[in-house]
């Protein structure tokens, strides 16, 4: 039988940064932001990469749940769920916060609901499609007037599943 590892638990670790002098002598704040800058620019490209690879996966379940019977699309659109919710907790961090939104609107329409007829299907069908639009086209920050276009479009879905 295997011996258990032990794991060694240190309470109250000072934090780096309280080790780090600020002011003339210590750390160049600005130098410090633009190396954050840096380091998220950096992490862009990844970002936008898996966030094409995540749309795949969204559109794949979506597809699937919409050829499914009413009764039968909740695994599926459980699978949808999880990759939009990897997505809503990124998409602002990067400078995308459509894509926040977007897939925070998806996840609660998913998760307030055990039943998928067909408003509550062409309501996450047009999330998928705004997701889509936003990726596609790079649409960072607020997206102008196409990303309020899209954000009014999608209320007008979810207006028409208030009534189920």
């Amino acid at each position: 039988m295997k011996k258990p590892q032990v794991i060694e638990v240190q309470q109250d670790t000072p934090l780096v940064a309280s080790k780090v002098e600020h002011g003339p002598d210590g750390v160049d704040e600005a130098a410090l932001a633009q190396a954050e800058r840096g380091a998220v620019a950096g992490l862009l490209y990844v970002f936008l990469a898996e966030a094409d690879e995540d749309l795949k996966a969204i559109e794949h379940h979506c597809a699937t749940a919409a050829m499914l019977p009413m009764e039968d699309r909740g695994p599926a659109l459980r699978e949808l769920f999880a990759v939009a919710h990897g997505l809503r907790g990124q998409g602002g961090s990067f400078g995308y916060p459509l894509i926040t939104t977007i897939a925070a609107s998806l996840n609660r329409l998913i998760e307030a609901r055990t039943q998928f007829d067909a408003p509550a299907m062409a309501a996450i069908q047009g999330h998928v499609a705004a997701l889509r639009t936003v990726i596609e086209a790079r649409m960072a920050g607020d997206g102008g007037p196409t990303g309020a276009a899209l954000l009014d479009g999608l209320a007008r879905l979810l207006g028409s599943t208030d009534r189920d």
